[in-house]
């Protein structure tokens, strides 16, 4: 009779541990494993390092960075990478999802994989949230990217059409040799919107007749960040050149 009284608690028992183990593996630590990832914030400069510990040298990982679609409220793929033994503060993409305005939220996955067969699923989600309203910078003119693309013999020096994007913003937005003078006509939003406002601020702030609000390290800087709202509003002050 004691063993038949004790087996319905062995099982609910049981049932618990299943269950708690099932759910952990979705989250930051299971089996060993940790996933270090940013939480909720509320900045327009948000921490992007994601680590992971527990993972061997000889041990096999694909990595999903995402940001969840405003349209569909899916997770978009923003980047995903494979690699062996642990992550040790690489940088979330945010530059890829394009301006950080208002909440969004973002994931970063790692499946482990032993043997070639996975094992573990790490996964941690965060929003952020951006609604800050800077003073604006001195400086008062800035020329549209329609304004640089049909006028191609005022481009300051040193950046001329045939500059490689990713190498002057130091970035891994587009194909090796995606160039300014792409950018600078790319149409649409997401990185085109980037790619063309951020070109546009580059030569406003290097051109010497630009009385442009921000420098040429603050623009690459917000181009980097993937937060350049601040740079499309200054590409709209004016322009003084013709």
């Amino acid at each position: 009779m004691l063993k038949k009284s004790l087996l319905p608690s062995l099982v609910v028992v049981l049932l618990l541990s299943i269950t708690t183990l099932a759910q952990a593996e979705y989250g930051r630590t299971w089996n060993g494993y940790t996933l270090d990832a940013p939480y909720d914030q509320t900045t327009c400069a948000p921490s992007n390092l994601i680590s992971t510990t527990g993972i061997e040298p000889t041990t096999s990982i694909h990595v999903w960075f995402f940001v969840q679609n405003p349209v569909t409220n899916n997770m978009d793929v923003l980047q995903q990478f494979y690699q062996y033994d642990d992550l040790t503060n690489v940088a979330f993409p945010y530059g890829l999802a394009g301006p950080i305005s208002g909440t969004r939220l973002f994931e970063a996955r790692v499946d482990v994989f032993v043997g070639g067969v996975e094992v573990t699923q790490l996964q941690a989600y965060w929003s952020v949230t951006c609604s800050e309203t800077p003073t604006p910078p001195p400086g008062g003119e800035g020329c549209t990217p329609g304004f640089w693309r049909n006028h191609y013999a005022v481009w300051p020096a040193p950046y001329t059409p045939s500059n490689y994007f990713n190498t002057v913003f130091s970035v891994g937005y587009f194909s090796p040799t995606y160039t300014l003078g792409q950018a600078i006509w790319a149409g649409g939003g997401g990185l085109n919107i980037t790619a063309r406002h951020g070109t546009a601020a580059l030569l406003s702030a290097a051109s010497p007749g630009v009385d442009y609000p921000y420098t040429v390290a603050e623009v690459i800087a917000m181009v980097q960040a993937g937060d350049i709202s601040h740079l499309i509003d200054a590409n709209n002050l004016g322009c003084p050149l013709n």
